[in-house]
């Protein structure tokens, strides 16, 4: 491995680690009542297309994948392609020095995208009322 392949794989993997280090303190905050308020609902009373993902990522924590599925379901459903999007991404980074996305990366980037904002459009109708949070 050359010098700037291994300095950017330690670039990544500092970045992982300070996302999963903030992931950490976060989930123990709010297992303390601390938590980041969902400003759309509070103001506005509808739920935005991320309303229940804390309670989703708390419930596959505790491997209740059905709970996980009734907080949000569009973000557990297109979370392995988000996770496959950033494991691509950083592998290519890696690499190449490049996040330039290829073609199939953006076509599942804004499908997803299409997924999660037609869900949170959705979810504010009556008729759809079992996918609020």
């Amino acid at each position: 491995m050359d010098f700037s392949k291994k300095n950017r794989l330690i670039k990544v993997l500092f970045i992982c680690g300070i996302v999963l280090a903030c992931g950490i303190i976060y989930y123990i905050l709010t297992l303390n009542g601390i938590s980041i308020p969902c400003y759309s609902y509070q103001l506005f009373g509808i739920y935005c297309p991320g309303c229940g993902i804390t309670r989703m990522f708390q419930a596959l924590i505790n491997l209740d994948f059905m709970r996980a599925f009734q907080c949000n379901a569009a973000f557990l459903i297109t979370l392995p392609l988000w996770i496959l999007l950033a494991v691509s991404s950083c592998i290519k980074y890696i690499n190449k020095g490049s996040f330039k996305f290829s073609k199939w990366q953006t076509v599942i980037l804004v499908c997803c995208a299409i997924v999660i904002l037609v869900f949170g459009v959705l979810r504010n109708f009556e008729p759809f009322y079992f996918l609020r949070p």
